[in-house]
């Protein structure tokens, strides 16, 4: 089966907070796909079509393919995620939170819809409702570095910084190599004033990627680290 478009990435620290690149939030309820299938395609061809268009950024007509499979398939909780997605690159954060509640009635332990709903809950500002969320994917499916991360992001404009810094170090744990967390991490450390501890954690991110240039620069002790704002991305899981 083919890979998975999956989470929103919220943003980045740059000034010891999250950025976020959102429109302004929809507040309108989500539309429900259309009842009758008008196509001859079957819902494994409508969701190629979607990947391709995912994958070209044309996340209208991805939007429009996953309506068409859910035509055909209601019931697909996977289906409804990656509607979901669509509709937060399109700045309908609402609407994809009642995409991912969808998915949830379907499989309550689908944990991607759990990660995604968490990340638009973020974009919203309902940061304690993002968390729970997040908590409930790593319920479901706790090695996964990103969801840790991802909580972590919103404990950090929370400004819970230890309950943060435990995220980051979780989610370096499962994956020592990844450099988003030892980032998110180092600014975290940044804010709290752990400067010296803070420049390791860029080092360490260096080390494995000596181009790696998202950490930020805030002192004569950062000046070998470039500064660079880090594009939003979605993650592509197998399901």
């Amino acid at each position: 089966m083919k890979k998975e478009f999956i989470i929103f990435a919220i943003g980045a620290f740059l000034t010891g907070l999250i950025v976020v690149g959102c429109a302004v939030p929809q507040t309108e309820p989500m539309q429900p796909a259309p009842a009758a299938n008008t196509s001859n395609l079957t819902a494994e061809e409508w969701t190629k079509k979607g990947d391709q268009a995912f994958f070209a950024g044309k996340y209208e007509e991805t939007l429009r393919a996953y309506d068409e499979v859910l035509k055909i398939t209601p019931q697909d909780a996977q289906a409804l995620t990656r509607r979901g997605v669509a509709l937060m690159h399109l700045g309908k954060y609402a609407q994809a939170i009642g995409s991912f509640d969808q998915a949830l009635k379907i499989d309550p332990k689908y944990f991607k819809a759990w990660t995604n709903k968490g990340v638009a809950l973020s974009v919203l500002k309902k940061y304690d409702e993002a968390v729970d969320a997040f908590n409930s994917a790593i319920k479901i499916n706790p090695n996964d570095c990103e969801i840790w991360t991802d909580k972590g992001n919103t404990l950090t404009i929370l400004n819970k910084m230890q309950e943060a810094l435990d995220s980051y170090k979780e989610a370096i744990r499962i994956d020592p190599k990844d450099l988003k967390a030892r980032y998110a991490n180092g600014i975290a450390l940044l804010r709290i004033g752990i400067n010296e501890v803070a420049i390791k954690s860029f080092d360490e991110a260096l080390k494995i990627d000596p181009k790696f240039s998202m950490a930020c620069t805030t002192g004569p002790a950062l000046t070998q680290i470039c500064r660079r704002k880090p594009k939003r991305s979605a993650i592509w899981q197998k399901p």
